[in-house]
């Protein structure tokens, strides 16, 4: 990478390219990059995201050539985006109902699996695995819609269908095992 830091997110553009968002060392950084595995080489994006963004949501859809960036530390409820064509930023997706500020899952479903795409899902707040009352919630968007809003699918405990008292997930790896099986039910 082009620059040191911590608690960036990482998206796969295609084969051999990654793309870098922001992460810190000192401070929350607006900084991107993209990053060519074969070669080992980065170059920095031409513009920096809005706002500074550590422990965010990433995604990249292929079909709009757009990189989904969505919450993190201290920007829990934005969520902006990057078009790979135009190299630039936008800010025009309102603002989500619950924060999402640790790592949380970003995901579009690919028209092949469902008729779905420009429905953007936002999904998970994980800061303390022990409470699972911190989960988050699951929310989507649907970016086709000229009235965009969020709407709420429901909390993280819920959908796993998990409780303080019956389900012992000591790890993150757990819970991604729990949240994969229950999502492989749909």
């Amino acid at each position: 990478m082009a620059e040191k830091r911590i608690n960036h997110s990482i998206t796969m553009i295609d084969e051999n390219t990654l793309f870098i968002v922001g992460g810190s060392d000192s401070k929350v950084s607006r900084k991107c990059e993209l990053y060519n595995i074969a070669k080992s080489e980065s170059v920095s994006a031409s513009t920096q995201c809005k706002e500074g963004r550590e422990n965010s949501g990433i995604c990249h859809n292929s079909r709009d050539e757009n990189v989904y960036v969505c919450g993190g530390w201290m920007s829990g409820l934005s969520c902006e985006y990057f078009n790979l064509h135009k190299q630039q930023w936008y800010c025009d997706i309102p603002a989500m109902n619950d924060e999402h500020m640790h790592f949380p899952h970003v995901w579009m479903q690919p028209p092949c699996v469902h008729s779905t795409n420009g429905v953007l899902f936002v999904a998970g707040n994980v800061e303390d695995i022990q409470n699972l009352d911190d989960l988050g919630i699951i929310e989507y968007i649907d970016l086709r819609d000229s009235n965009q809003k969020w709407i709420p699918i429901g909390l993280m405990k819920d959908f796993l269908d998990i409780n303080n008292e019956t389900q012992n997930i000591t790890t993150e790896h757990e819970l991604k095992q729990r949240v994969l099986a229950r999502l492989l039910k749909y």
